[in-house]
């Protein structure tokens, strides 16, 4: 029990932590010519506690300008 108390504990911690960054902010650096689309084009990711595996591996997507997308 103690270590889910421990655990929940950094959990709210974290969650209640202000953010420095405003993300609903207007300010910033405006992009020039940014035509909306992102592409990743052979991306691999591995996490450095287990360089061998490799998380993504050749990974490919586009984000078509509007588009929301999520990777879980």
């Amino acid at each position: 029990m103690g270590s889910s108390l421990s655990a929940a504990r950094g959990f709210f911690d974290l969650f209640d932590r202000t953010p420095t960054i405003d993300n609903g902010s207007v300010d910033g650096r405006q992009l020039e010519n940014f035509q909306g689309q992102i592409e990743f084009n052979q991306v691999e990711f591995s996490y450095p506690s287990r360089p061998t595996i490799r998380v993504l591996n050749k990974f490919q997507l586009t984000i078509e300008p509007g588009q929301s997308v999520a990777l879980v």
